[in-house]
């Protein structure tokens, strides 16, 4: 297995949950691990955390928005710049967490992307983005989520040569295409429900724990925005096996998270 562990930032500083994010995958993978960022984004504050990181820059227009971040996404070159290296991309935002580190069980899976399940699944069609027509025209996906991601390279890219023009006018966030096209495209396979399940989580966590029989995914996405409590039970009992973390960074972050919460409610 090769893979290239890729972390989108766009941002100068980190908040402490971010911190906790990127330390937690440095504890589990120690190289092949890549910042993508926007050219001359100062990046001292992830270096001095990680000195080994490597970097890789991209058009700063990329990084104006989720509109733009989604292009990248959805960008050929963007995967070539790894190819000739990897045989597989970790997508890893800095509001996911790493449970475990065996990355290497999935890569030996004969399918092409996993992302945490959508539950209930989500109306997609290529040309359409909302509205009574979506569920009239639209395939129901249930595995996309991108923001914790695992993608193969060569398939990849030859689904985004093969739907250049879906990719090109692509009405939603990039995960959906994946999720779409990895259902019905002959050249890339999504991976099915269940083992989404046991990639990752995002929304809906506690369905997700008991169709794996209770046991945690690889990872999460999204911890400021879903189940925060569910999450930090999970993550406590990890973080206190990291010796390296700073004093004060897992009650500082924790209570970025739980507050988040309370924002919610």
């Amino acid at each position: 297995m090769s893979c290239a562990i890729v972390v989108p930032v766009y941002r100068t500083e980190l908040s402490p949950l971010e911190q906790l994010s990127l330390l937690r995958l440095r504890h589990l993978f120690s190289v092949d691990v890549y910042l993508a960022a926007p050219q001359g984004l100062c990046l001292d504050a992830y270096l001095n955390l990680w000195p080994e990181l490597q970097v890789k820059f991209f058009d700063s227009a990329y990084f104006a928005s989720v509109k733009t971040y989604n292009k990248l996404m959805l960008e050929l070159r963007f995967y070539e710049t790894f190819v000739s290296a990897y045989e597989w991309m970790l997508i890893h935002q800095l509001d996911a967490f790493l449970f475990h580190g065996d990355l290497e069980s999935f890569c030996a899976m004969p399918f092409d992307y996993f992302g945490a399940p959508w539950v209930p699944a989500q109306w997609v069609h290529p040309k359409i983005s909302s509205g009574y027509f979506l569920k009239l025209f639209g395939t129901r996906v249930s595995v996309g989520n991108g923001g914790l991601s695992l993608r193969r390279l060569e398939p990849t890219i030859s689904l985004l040569k093969a739907e250049a023009g879906s990719a090109a006018g692509w009405p939603v966030n990039e995960d959906a295409f994946f999720g779409y096209w990895g259902m019905r495209s002959p050249v890339f396979r999504s991976c099915p429900l269940e083992i989404a399940a046991r990639f990752s989580f995002e929304a809906n966590p506690g369905v997700l724990f008991e169709m794996t029989g209770r046991d945690v995914p690889f990872g999460c996405h999204g911890l400021p925005k879903y189940h925060q409590a569910f999450y930090a039970k999970l993550m406590r009992p990890l973080l206190a096996q990291m010796p390296e973390l700073a004093p004060g960074l897992i009650e500082t972050s924790m209570s970025e998270l739980l507050g988040a919460a309370q924002m919610d409610t």
